[in-house]
């Protein structure tokens, strides 16, 4: 019998990323531990942290950036992948997890849901009432079942999409007359900031040209009339069926080092530019204007949002975070989009996507250079200033060659983080460190849009694992 009944069911979109990689190569073999710099941990004496245990509050224990709706403060909402809320208990045969999806036109969402340890991908979709109101009542319970009572089950809710597909409110765990328990903490705790590939982009597509996301529905208000958007035309409800952040190299090491982890990735999104921009015209002016957040770089979201979604709204707080939430490490994988800007806008329609899959070439530029350096530097600062006892890992991405999408993106890359890490240590800080993800080539075949598939994931996780563990001894 299947441990899962849900009544209906979810998922996301996200940006377009390097969708035309011309020329890949497969000439690297995946360096062990990523080729990481810096000395190793003499791991003979020293004392790794535990992996932990059940513990603290008998109460749900949330993972990431949350934030309290001003009419609804004991409901947190949150949008950033990789987030996850966890709940362990016993006395119950089942479990009801309720979710709300938000937005004027909520979209769909992919979640993993993991039952004490075994996991299982389920979309979630979003209903409206007779109102016209998105709801997900009364669609909007979770029904986990067939556990034994009289043992104790931990179950974690894994948000797979990105936050360009609006929020979402958790409602509360329902343990129909089971106990709460304290959930597993974990000591050892990660950080991730990245793009799409940190994200999951694509990873469980079958190859390179397999389309991203795919039309479910068209969107209608509560009467089923369809919705339309400025220029008249219906909006769709697309699902990245083939995104999972649960499976990206990230989690899979995190979990593998017995680490709780936060994710703060965005598809497109650079250090110092993006890979597209997005533009809209203004329905008052009639004017083409950039989307809120074209601009809007990583380091920025990373350093304010707490919502990443919402540009106007709650503010990420440091100040807030316990010393428990702190990681010991953090990992950072930047640079493809950058590299990769593509930002000339179709002649035929301005608001559409920009760019014609041809990277414009700032970055043959030296100046163009020395800023992408400057800004990535910048970050790694401002991380030192959050983080000042983590060990900071600065990797070369998988999708950057040096034939793709510029020569010699990959050298130059890793020019700059090696930079980055002796003008650390001039400053006295020996635990910043280089590290090269694998190159992805044909032998390992590709996901969507030309990112990591699955085997390249697990690949790169192996090197992440190794190199964090030369650092921990975790």
């Amino acid at each position: 019998m299947s441990l899962f009944r849900f009544r209906t069911f979810a998922c996301v979109s996200l940006l377009m990323l390097p969708a035309c990689v011309a020329r890949l190569t497969d000439r690297n073999t995946p360096k062990e531990n990523g080729g990481v710099t810096g000395e190793p941990a003499n791991c003979a004496v020293a004392k790794p942290l535990p992996t932990g245990g059940p513990g603290g509050d008998a109460a749900p224990k949330l993972l990431g950036r949350f934030a309290p709706p001003p009419d609804s403060p004991d409901t947190p909402l949150f949008d950033w992948s990789g987030n996850s809320i966890t709940v362990r208990f016993q006395g119950t045969s089942k479990v009801t997890v309720k979710l709300r999806l938000t937005g004027d036109v909520p979209q769909d969402q992919m979640f993993t849901f993991v039952v004490d340890g075994v996991a299982a991908t389920r979309r979630i979709t979003v209903k409206n009432d007779s109102a016209g109101n998105p709801t997900l009542e009364p669609q909007e319970d979770y029904e986990i079942v067939s556990l034994d009572p009289n043992q104790p089950h931990e179950v974690t809710i894994y948000k797979n999409t990105e936050a360009q597909k609006g929020s979402i409110i958790f409602k509360g765990f329902d343990l129909h007359g089971g106990t709460v328990l304290p959930p597993t903490r974990r000591p050892r705790r990660m950080e991730f900031i990245g793009d799409s590939i940190v994200c999951g982009y694509g990873n469980e597509g079958k190859n390179a040209t397999c389309p991203f996301e795919v039309k479910i529905r068209d969107a209608k208000d509560a009467q089923g009339n369809p919705i339309k958007d400025a220029n008249g035309n219906p909006v769709a409800i697309t699902v990245p069926l083939t995104q999972n952040q649960y499976l990206s190299f990230t989690s899979i090491a995190a979990r593998e080092l017995a680490a709780d982890a936060v994710t703060t990735c965005w598809s497109g999104k650079g250090v110092y530019k993006n890979y597209k921009e997005r533009y809209k015209r203004d329905p008052k002016t009639n004017e083409i204007v950039p989307d809120d957040d074209t601009f809007t770089t990583i380091p920025e979201l990373w350093e304010t949002r707490t919502v990443a979604s919402d540009f106007q709204g709650f503010k990420w707080d440091f100040a807030q975070e316990k010393p428990e939430d702190v990681p010991q490490v953090v990992f950072i994988s930047l640079g493809t989009n950058d590299y990769s800007r593509d930002t000339k806008p179709p002649a035929t329609d301005p608001t559409k996507l920009s760019g014609d899959n041809i990277p414009d070439g700032d970055m043959n530029d030296p100046a163009e250079r020395e800023k992408f350096f400057e800004k990535y530097l910048a970050l790694v600062k401002k991380v030192r200033e959050r983080r000042p006892d983590a060990h900071i890992f600065l990797a070369v991405p998988p999708m950057l060659t040096d034939q793709f999408p510029l020569d010699n993106a990959r050298s130059n890359v890793r020019d700059a983080l090696l930079r980055i890490v002796a003008e650390q240590e001039r400053a006295g800080d020996r635990k910043v460190y280089q590290m090269d993800l694998v190159e992805q080539g044909f032998r390992y075949g590709l996901g969507c849009d030309y990112h990591p598939n699955l085997e390249v994931h697990r690949i790169m996780a192996r090197q992440l694992v190794g190199a964090v563990r030369s650092k921990t001894c975790w």
